[in-house]
Protein backbone atom coordinates (compact mmCIF):
# COMPACT_ATOMS: atom_id res chain seq x y z
CA UNK A 1 0.00 0.00 0.00
CA UNK A 2 1.20 3.51 -0.88
CA UNK A 3 2.55 5.29 2.24
CA UNK A 4 0.48 8.39 1.45
CA UNK A 5 -2.70 6.35 1.42
CA UNK A 6 -1.71 4.57 4.66
CA UNK A 7 -1.41 7.97 6.33
CA UNK A 8 -4.85 8.85 4.98
CA UNK A 9 -6.38 5.69 6.44
CA UNK A 10 -4.91 6.40 9.89
CA UNK A 11 -5.99 10.05 9.71
CA UNK A 12 -9.55 9.23 8.71
CA UNK A 13 -9.80 6.58 11.41
CA UNK A 14 -8.63 8.95 14.15
CA UNK A 15 -10.16 12.24 12.96
CA UNK A 16 -12.74 13.89 15.15
CA UNK A 17 -15.97 14.40 13.25
CA UNK A 18 -17.84 17.70 13.06
CA UNK A 19 -14.78 19.94 13.31
CA UNK A 20 -15.35 23.46 11.99
CA UNK A 21 -11.82 24.84 11.98
CA UNK A 22 -11.04 26.43 8.64
CA UNK A 23 -8.02 24.69 7.13
CA UNK A 24 -6.12 26.49 4.38
CA UNK A 25 -6.09 24.28 1.28
CA UNK A 26 -2.75 23.23 -0.16
CA UNK A 27 -1.54 24.96 -3.32
CA UNK A 28 -3.81 23.72 -6.14
CA UNK A 29 -2.33 21.52 -8.84
CA UNK A 30 -1.51 23.29 -12.08
CA UNK A 31 -4.60 23.79 -14.22
CA UNK A 32 -4.25 22.98 -17.88
CA UNK A 33 -6.15 25.68 -19.73
CA UNK A 34 -6.23 26.69 -23.32
CA UNK A 35 -4.25 29.70 -24.49
CA UNK A 36 -6.99 30.49 -26.99
CA UNK A 37 -9.72 33.03 -26.41
CA UNK A 38 -13.42 32.97 -27.15
CA UNK A 39 -12.88 35.05 -30.28
CA UNK A 40 -10.63 32.35 -31.72
CA UNK A 41 -12.81 29.37 -30.78
CA UNK A 42 -16.21 30.85 -31.49
CA UNK A 43 -19.40 29.97 -29.67
CA UNK A 44 -19.48 26.23 -30.37
CA UNK A 45 -21.35 24.19 -27.77
CA UNK A 46 -19.04 21.82 -25.90
CA UNK A 47 -21.74 20.12 -23.82
CA UNK A 48 -25.17 20.52 -22.30
CA UNK A 49 -26.40 18.81 -19.11
CA UNK A 50 -29.94 18.26 -17.88
CA UNK A 51 -29.84 19.41 -14.24
CA UNK A 52 -32.79 19.82 -11.90
CA UNK A 53 -31.57 19.86 -8.31
CA UNK A 54 -34.05 21.08 -5.72
CA UNK A 55 -37.24 22.92 -6.71
CA UNK A 56 -37.27 26.30 -8.42
CA UNK A 57 -34.19 28.25 -9.47
CA UNK A 58 -32.53 31.29 -7.96
CA UNK A 59 -30.68 32.39 -11.12
CA UNK A 60 -27.48 33.63 -9.56
CA UNK A 61 -24.51 34.03 -11.87
CA UNK A 62 -22.64 30.77 -12.45
CA UNK A 63 -19.13 30.91 -11.03
CA UNK A 64 -16.01 28.98 -11.83
CA UNK A 65 -13.73 27.11 -9.42
CA UNK A 66 -10.86 27.32 -11.87
CA UNK A 67 -8.24 25.72 -9.62
CA UNK A 68 -10.32 22.53 -9.78
CA UNK A 69 -11.89 22.71 -13.23
CA UNK A 70 -15.42 23.10 -11.85
CA UNK A 71 -18.34 25.42 -12.54
CA UNK A 72 -21.24 26.01 -10.12
CA UNK A 73 -24.94 26.19 -10.94
CA UNK A 74 -27.12 28.65 -9.03
CA UNK A 75 -29.00 27.36 -6.02
CA UNK A 76 -32.51 25.96 -5.92
CA UNK A 77 -35.19 28.08 -4.22
CA UNK A 78 -36.44 25.12 -2.17
CA UNK A 79 -34.44 22.10 -0.95
CA UNK A 80 -31.50 24.40 -1.50
CA UNK A 81 -28.23 23.05 -2.82
CA UNK A 82 -25.43 24.29 -5.04
CA UNK A 83 -24.42 21.90 -7.82
CA UNK A 84 -20.86 21.69 -9.18
CA UNK A 85 -20.14 20.38 -12.68
CA UNK A 86 -16.87 19.54 -14.39
CA UNK A 87 -16.01 22.30 -16.86
CA UNK A 88 -14.79 19.90 -19.51
CA UNK A 89 -17.83 17.66 -19.96
CA UNK A 90 -20.64 18.74 -17.62
CA UNK A 91 -20.38 15.72 -15.31
CA UNK A 92 -22.04 16.45 -11.97
CA UNK A 93 -19.25 16.18 -9.38
CA UNK A 94 -21.25 17.45 -6.38
CA UNK A 95 -25.04 17.56 -6.46
CA UNK A 96 -25.82 18.06 -2.81
CA UNK A 97 -24.18 19.92 0.03
CA UNK A 98 -23.99 23.38 1.51
CA UNK A 99 -26.26 26.01 -0.03
CA UNK A 100 -23.62 28.50 -1.12
CA UNK A 101 -24.89 31.96 -2.03
CA UNK A 102 -21.48 33.68 -2.04
CA UNK A 103 -17.81 32.67 -1.93
CA UNK A 104 -14.66 34.72 -1.35
CA UNK A 105 -12.02 35.01 -4.08
CA UNK A 106 -9.72 32.47 -2.39
CA UNK A 107 -12.50 29.82 -2.31
CA UNK A 108 -11.93 29.18 1.40
CA UNK A 109 -15.00 30.72 3.04
CA UNK A 110 -18.59 30.77 1.83
CA UNK A 111 -21.91 32.14 3.01
CA UNK A 112 -24.79 29.69 3.20
CA UNK A 113 -28.41 30.49 4.02
CA UNK A 114 -30.64 28.01 5.81
CA UNK A 115 -34.26 29.03 6.48
CA UNK A 116 -33.28 32.63 5.65
CA UNK A 117 -30.60 32.70 8.38
CA UNK A 118 -27.04 33.13 7.05
CA UNK A 119 -23.87 31.52 8.35
CA UNK A 120 -20.19 31.31 7.43
CA UNK A 121 -19.09 27.88 6.24
CA UNK A 122 -15.93 26.20 5.02
CA UNK A 123 -16.14 26.17 1.24
CA UNK A 124 -14.50 22.76 0.96
CA UNK A 125 -17.02 20.78 2.97
CA UNK A 126 -19.80 23.08 4.15
CA UNK A 127 -18.81 22.78 7.82
CA UNK A 128 -20.40 25.63 9.78
CA UNK A 129 -17.90 28.15 11.14
CA UNK A 130 -20.10 30.89 12.62
CA UNK A 131 -23.50 32.51 12.31
CA UNK A 132 -24.15 36.00 10.96
CA UNK A 133 -26.73 36.98 13.53
CA UNK A 134 -29.82 34.97 14.35
CA UNK A 135 -32.56 36.63 12.32
CA UNK A 136 -33.90 36.17 8.81
CA UNK A 137 -32.32 38.18 6.01
CA UNK A 138 -33.12 38.77 2.36
CA UNK A 139 -29.59 37.94 1.21
CA UNK A 140 -25.96 37.74 2.31
CA UNK A 141 -22.59 37.86 0.57
CA UNK A 142 -18.85 37.84 1.18
CA UNK A 143 -16.49 40.54 0.04
CA UNK A 144 -13.95 39.14 -2.47
CA UNK A 145 -11.19 39.72 0.10
CA UNK A 146 -12.92 37.29 2.46
CA UNK A 147 -12.40 39.49 5.52
CA UNK A 148 -15.95 40.87 5.69
CA UNK A 149 -19.48 39.77 4.91
CA UNK A 150 -22.66 41.77 4.33
CA UNK A 151 -26.28 40.92 5.06
CA UNK A 152 -29.33 42.57 3.49
CA UNK A 153 -32.28 42.91 5.83
CA UNK A 154 -35.60 44.68 6.20
CA UNK A 155 -38.95 44.72 4.47
CA UNK A 156 -40.32 48.02 5.74
CA UNK A 157 -36.97 49.78 5.36
CA UNK A 158 -34.03 47.87 3.93
CA UNK A 159 -30.64 47.96 5.65
CA UNK A 160 -27.19 46.56 4.98
CA UNK A 161 -25.05 45.21 7.83
CA UNK A 162 -21.30 44.53 7.62
CA UNK A 163 -19.64 41.73 9.60
CA UNK A 164 -16.04 40.81 10.33
CA UNK A 165 -15.47 37.22 9.22
CA UNK A 166 -12.84 36.63 11.90
CA UNK A 167 -15.16 37.81 14.71
CA UNK A 168 -18.80 37.93 13.55
CA UNK A 169 -20.30 38.65 16.98
CA UNK A 170 -22.16 41.79 15.89
CA UNK A 171 -22.24 44.05 12.79
CA UNK A 172 -19.42 46.54 12.56
CA UNK A 173 -21.35 48.84 10.18
CA UNK A 174 -25.05 49.49 9.58
CA UNK A 175 -26.43 51.32 6.53
CA UNK A 176 -30.07 52.37 6.17
CA UNK A 177 -30.92 52.32 2.49
CA UNK A 178 -34.08 54.45 2.53
CA UNK A 179 -36.19 52.13 0.38
CA UNK A 180 -38.68 49.40 1.15
CA UNK A 181 -37.30 46.23 -0.38
CA UNK A 182 -34.59 44.60 -2.49
CA UNK A 183 -34.63 41.18 -4.12
CA UNK A 184 -30.99 40.47 -3.26
CA UNK A 185 -27.39 41.70 -3.25
CA UNK A 186 -26.57 41.98 -6.93
CA UNK A 187 -22.76 42.19 -6.88
CA UNK A 188 -19.70 43.27 -4.89
CA UNK A 189 -16.54 44.68 -6.49
CA UNK A 190 -13.77 45.64 -4.09
CA UNK A 191 -15.46 47.57 -1.26
CA UNK A 192 -18.54 48.54 -3.32
CA UNK A 193 -21.86 46.72 -2.90
CA UNK A 194 -24.29 47.04 -5.84
CA UNK A 195 -28.06 46.79 -5.32
CA UNK A 196 -30.94 47.03 -7.80
CA UNK A 197 -33.76 49.18 -6.44
CA UNK A 198 -37.21 49.47 -7.98
CA UNK A 199 -36.22 52.25 -10.40
CA UNK A 200 -32.60 53.00 -9.47
CA UNK A 201 -29.22 51.52 -8.58
CA UNK A 202 -27.85 51.94 -5.08
CA UNK A 203 -24.13 51.56 -4.35
CA UNK A 204 -22.89 51.19 -0.78
CA UNK A 205 -19.20 52.11 -0.63
CA UNK A 206 -17.79 50.43 2.46
CA UNK A 207 -14.49 52.27 2.04
CA UNK A 208 -15.98 55.77 2.20
CA UNK A 209 -19.21 54.92 4.08
CA UNK A 210 -21.23 56.53 1.29
CA UNK A 211 -24.62 55.34 0.04
CA UNK A 212 -24.79 56.48 -3.59
CA UNK A 213 -28.04 56.55 -5.58
CA UNK A 214 -28.39 56.71 -9.34
CA UNK A 215 -30.97 58.87 -11.10
CA UNK A 216 -34.26 57.20 -11.98
CA UNK A 217 -33.47 54.63 -14.69
CA UNK A 218 -36.93 53.39 -15.65
CA UNK A 219 -39.12 55.17 -18.22
CA UNK A 220 -42.37 53.20 -18.38
CA UNK A 221 -45.18 52.44 -15.97
CA UNK A 222 -44.63 49.16 -14.10
CA UNK A 223 -41.04 48.93 -15.39
CA UNK A 224 -38.56 47.85 -12.73
CA UNK A 225 -34.78 47.58 -12.54
CA UNK A 226 -34.10 43.84 -12.79
CA UNK A 227 -30.36 43.61 -12.18
CA UNK A 228 -27.09 45.51 -12.02
CA UNK A 229 -23.92 43.79 -13.28
CA UNK A 230 -20.58 45.60 -12.81
CA UNK A 231 -17.49 44.94 -14.89
CA UNK A 232 -14.70 43.17 -13.05
CA UNK A 233 -12.75 46.43 -12.53
CA UNK A 234 -15.88 48.14 -11.21
CA UNK A 235 -15.69 50.96 -13.73
CA UNK A 236 -18.88 50.14 -15.68
CA UNK A 237 -22.26 48.65 -14.89
CA UNK A 238 -24.87 47.03 -17.08
CA UNK A 239 -28.36 47.76 -15.77
CA UNK A 240 -31.27 45.66 -17.02
CA UNK A 241 -34.99 46.31 -16.65
CA UNK A 242 -38.18 44.26 -16.78
CA UNK A 243 -38.93 45.85 -20.16
CA UNK A 244 -35.77 44.36 -21.64
CA UNK A 245 -33.70 47.55 -21.68
CA UNK A 246 -29.93 47.17 -21.18
CA UNK A 247 -28.09 50.32 -20.07
CA UNK A 248 -24.31 50.57 -20.01
CA UNK A 249 -23.37 53.22 -17.45
CA UNK A 250 -20.38 54.64 -15.64
CA UNK A 251 -20.33 52.96 -12.22
CA UNK A 252 -19.49 56.20 -10.40
CA UNK A 253 -21.58 58.96 -11.97
CA UNK A 254 -24.07 56.76 -13.92
CA UNK A 255 -23.38 58.57 -17.18
CA UNK A 256 -24.34 56.55 -20.33
CA UNK A 257 -21.34 54.90 -21.99
CA UNK A 258 -23.01 53.21 -24.97
CA UNK A 259 -26.31 53.23 -26.86
CA UNK A 260 -29.12 51.39 -25.12
CA UNK A 261 -29.41 47.71 -26.11
CA UNK A 262 -32.64 45.76 -26.50
CA UNK A 263 -32.61 42.55 -24.46
CA UNK A 264 -35.06 39.71 -23.91
CA UNK A 265 -36.73 39.18 -20.55
CA UNK A 266 -36.74 35.57 -19.34
CA UNK A 267 -39.35 34.54 -16.77
CA UNK A 268 -37.93 31.97 -14.34
CA UNK A 269 -40.16 29.58 -12.32
CA UNK A 270 -43.20 30.72 -14.30
CA UNK A 271 -44.70 27.23 -14.56
CA UNK A 272 -44.18 26.07 -10.97
CA UNK A 273 -45.09 27.15 -7.45
CA UNK A 274 -41.89 29.11 -6.80
CA UNK A 275 -41.18 32.86 -6.82
CA UNK A 276 -41.40 34.31 -10.33
CA UNK A 277 -38.14 36.04 -11.26
CA UNK A 278 -37.63 38.17 -14.40
CA UNK A 279 -34.10 38.42 -15.73
CA UNK A 280 -32.24 39.77 -18.75
CA UNK A 281 -28.96 37.79 -18.90
CA UNK A 282 -25.81 39.91 -19.36
CA UNK A 283 -22.10 39.41 -18.55
CA UNK A 284 -18.75 41.16 -18.93
CA UNK A 285 -15.60 39.24 -19.80
CA UNK A 286 -12.93 39.36 -17.11
CA UNK A 287 -10.68 41.62 -19.18
CA UNK A 288 -13.64 43.91 -19.89
CA UNK A 289 -13.27 43.65 -23.68
CA UNK A 290 -16.32 41.47 -24.34
CA UNK A 291 -19.98 41.90 -23.45
CA UNK A 292 -22.54 39.09 -23.70
CA UNK A 293 -26.31 39.48 -23.47
CA UNK A 294 -29.59 37.92 -24.54
CA UNK A 295 -30.80 40.00 -27.46
CA UNK A 296 -34.50 40.74 -27.92
CA UNK A 297 -34.70 38.25 -30.83
CA UNK A 298 -33.72 35.41 -28.46
CA UNK A 299 -30.11 35.07 -29.64
CA UNK A 300 -27.35 35.09 -27.01
CA UNK A 301 -24.75 37.41 -28.52
CA UNK A 302 -21.18 38.38 -27.62
CA UNK A 303 -19.86 41.81 -28.65
CA UNK A 304 -16.46 43.40 -28.93
CA UNK A 305 -16.48 47.20 -29.33
CA UNK A 306 -20.18 47.08 -30.11
CA UNK A 307 -19.77 44.53 -32.91
CA UNK A 308 -21.40 41.10 -32.57
CA UNK A 309 -19.04 38.20 -33.35
CA UNK A 310 -20.85 35.26 -31.69
CA UNK A 311 -24.53 34.33 -31.84
CA UNK A 312 -25.95 31.36 -29.90
CA UNK A 313 -29.48 30.23 -30.75
CA UNK A 314 -32.13 29.26 -28.15
CA UNK A 315 -32.22 25.62 -27.09
CA UNK A 316 -35.05 23.18 -27.87
CA UNK A 317 -37.70 22.66 -25.22
CA UNK A 318 -36.25 20.47 -22.44
CA UNK A 319 -38.03 17.16 -21.92
CA UNK A 320 -40.54 16.60 -19.15
CA UNK A 321 -41.12 20.28 -18.40
CA UNK A 322 -44.07 22.64 -18.68
CA UNK A 323 -42.07 25.08 -20.80
CA UNK A 324 -43.47 25.68 -24.27
CA UNK A 325 -41.24 26.56 -27.19
CA UNK A 326 -37.46 27.14 -27.16
CA UNK A 327 -35.66 28.02 -23.94
CA UNK A 328 -33.24 30.85 -23.24
CA UNK A 329 -30.41 31.19 -20.71
CA UNK A 330 -31.33 32.79 -17.41
CA UNK A 331 -27.74 33.74 -16.56
CA UNK A 332 -24.28 33.62 -18.15
CA UNK A 333 -20.64 33.89 -17.10
CA UNK A 334 -17.19 33.98 -18.67
CA UNK A 335 -14.43 31.68 -17.42
CA UNK A 336 -11.38 33.32 -15.83
CA UNK A 337 -9.36 33.06 -19.04
CA UNK A 338 -12.29 34.34 -21.15
CA UNK A 339 -12.03 31.24 -23.32
CA UNK A 340 -15.41 29.80 -22.32
CA UNK A 341 -18.95 30.94 -21.69
CA UNK A 342 -21.21 29.12 -19.21
CA UNK A 343 -24.94 29.32 -19.93
CA UNK A 344 -27.37 28.51 -17.14
CA UNK A 345 -30.90 27.60 -18.18
CA UNK A 346 -33.83 26.87 -15.88
CA UNK A 347 -33.48 23.10 -16.40
CA UNK A 348 -30.15 22.76 -18.22
CA UNK A 349 -26.56 23.99 -18.14
CA UNK A 350 -24.29 24.40 -21.17
CA UNK A 351 -20.66 25.30 -21.92
CA UNK A 352 -19.50 27.07 -25.08
CA UNK A 353 -16.13 28.10 -26.47
CA UNK A 354 -12.69 26.48 -26.41
CA UNK A 355 -12.07 22.80 -25.53
CA UNK A 356 -11.11 22.19 -21.88
CA UNK A 357 -8.73 19.65 -20.39
CA UNK A 358 -10.40 16.90 -18.36
CA UNK A 359 -9.83 14.97 -15.14
CA UNK A 360 -7.24 12.22 -14.81
CA UNK A 361 -7.72 8.85 -13.09
CA UNK A 362 -4.78 9.15 -10.70
CA UNK A 363 -6.19 9.78 -7.22
CA UNK A 364 -5.22 7.37 -4.42
CA UNK A 365 -8.50 6.12 -2.92
CA UNK A 366 -9.58 3.66 -0.23
CA UNK A 367 -13.06 2.61 0.86
CA UNK A 368 -13.41 1.85 4.57
CA UNK A 369 -16.24 -0.40 5.77
CA UNK A 370 -16.84 -3.53 7.86
CA UNK A 371 -16.44 -6.73 5.89
CA UNK A 372 -19.48 -8.35 7.54
CA UNK A 373 -22.84 -6.69 8.23
CA UNK A 374 -26.36 -7.62 9.34
CA UNK A 375 -29.70 -7.11 7.63
CA UNK A 376 -31.38 -3.83 8.71
CA UNK A 377 -28.23 -2.72 10.58
CA UNK A 378 -26.65 0.51 9.23
CA UNK A 379 -23.19 0.17 7.68
CA UNK A 380 -20.87 3.19 7.65
CA UNK A 381 -19.01 3.73 4.37
CA UNK A 382 -16.03 6.11 4.59
CA UNK A 383 -13.75 7.53 1.90
CA UNK A 384 -9.99 8.04 2.30
CA UNK A 385 -8.04 9.72 -0.49
CA UNK A 386 -5.14 12.03 -1.29
CA UNK A 387 -7.15 14.90 -2.81
CA UNK A 388 -6.55 17.18 0.17
CA UNK A 389 -9.07 19.63 1.64
CA UNK A 390 -10.31 21.16 -1.58
CA UNK A 391 -13.84 20.76 -2.91
CA UNK A 392 -14.18 16.99 -3.47
CA UNK A 393 -17.20 14.98 -4.56
CA UNK A 394 -17.83 11.53 -3.06
CA UNK A 395 -20.21 9.08 -4.74
CA UNK A 396 -21.03 5.81 -2.97
CA UNK A 397 -23.01 3.09 -4.74
CA UNK A 398 -24.10 -0.48 -3.97
CA UNK A 399 -24.61 -2.81 -6.91
CA UNK A 400 -24.66 0.20 -9.22
CA UNK A 401 -27.36 2.05 -7.22
CA UNK A 402 -26.38 5.33 -5.56
CA UNK A 403 -26.49 5.34 -1.77
CA UNK A 404 -26.84 9.15 -1.76
CA UNK A 405 -26.28 12.03 -4.19
CA UNK A 406 -22.63 12.91 -4.83
CA UNK A 407 -21.54 15.31 -2.11
CA UNK A 408 -18.60 16.63 -0.11
CA UNK A 409 -19.50 14.27 2.77
CA UNK A 410 -16.85 11.58 3.24
CA UNK A 411 -19.00 9.11 5.20
CA UNK A 412 -22.50 7.81 4.51
CA UNK A 413 -24.69 5.08 5.97
CA UNK A 414 -26.13 2.20 3.97
CA UNK A 415 -28.72 -0.13 5.47
CA UNK A 416 -28.92 -3.53 3.75
CA UNK A 417 -32.43 -4.99 3.55
CA UNK A 418 -31.53 -8.54 2.57
CA UNK A 419 -28.74 -11.04 3.06
CA UNK A 420 -26.12 -11.63 0.40
CA UNK A 421 -22.82 -10.41 -0.94
CA UNK A 422 -22.75 -6.80 -2.15
CA UNK A 423 -20.14 -4.83 -4.09
CA UNK A 424 -19.62 -1.29 -2.84
CA UNK A 425 -18.06 1.31 -5.13
CA UNK A 426 -16.64 4.72 -4.24
CA UNK A 427 -15.77 7.39 -6.81
CA UNK A 428 -14.00 10.58 -5.69
CA UNK A 429 -13.64 13.53 -8.03
CA UNK A 430 -12.40 17.10 -7.60
CA UNK A 431 -12.75 18.16 -11.22
CA UNK A 432 -9.08 17.63 -12.06
CA UNK A 433 -8.37 14.22 -10.52
CA UNK A 434 -10.54 11.17 -10.10
CA UNK A 435 -10.19 7.81 -8.36
CA UNK A 436 -12.23 4.68 -7.72
CA UNK A 437 -12.23 2.06 -4.94
CA UNK A 438 -14.31 -1.09 -4.48
CA UNK A 439 -14.86 -3.68 -1.80
CA UNK A 440 -17.26 -6.52 -1.04
CA UNK A 441 -19.46 -6.75 2.06
CA UNK A 442 -21.14 -9.95 3.26
CA UNK A 443 -24.58 -9.27 4.75
CA UNK A 444 -25.87 -11.95 7.10
CA UNK A 445 -29.45 -12.43 8.38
Amino acid sequence: MDRRLLVLLVTVGCAETGATDLVAPPPPPPVETTTARLEECGGSELWVTDIRGGYGLDPRTPWFVDAQGLVARGRAVYFMTTTFLRKRDGTVVIAEGADYVSVDASRRVAVAIDREVPSLVSFADGARLASLGDKSVIDAALLPSGDRAVTLDGFDEAALDVWEVANPVAPIRHYRLGVAYFERIDAIVGDRVFLAGADEVIVVDLGTDEVIRSPKLTTEEHELVADVVPSRDGARIAVTTTRGRILELDAHDFAPLAPERAGRVVRVNEQIFAPLIEVVPVAWSNDGALFAYLRDDGQLVVERDGEVFIEIAPRPTPRETLIEGPTHPVNIAFSADDANLALQYEYEFAMHGCPIEGATEDAEVALLADEVARVDAPVTLTAAHDLGVGLVGHHFSVGGEAVAPASTVRSVEWTPREAGTFEIELVVDDGLRRGTARRTIEVRP
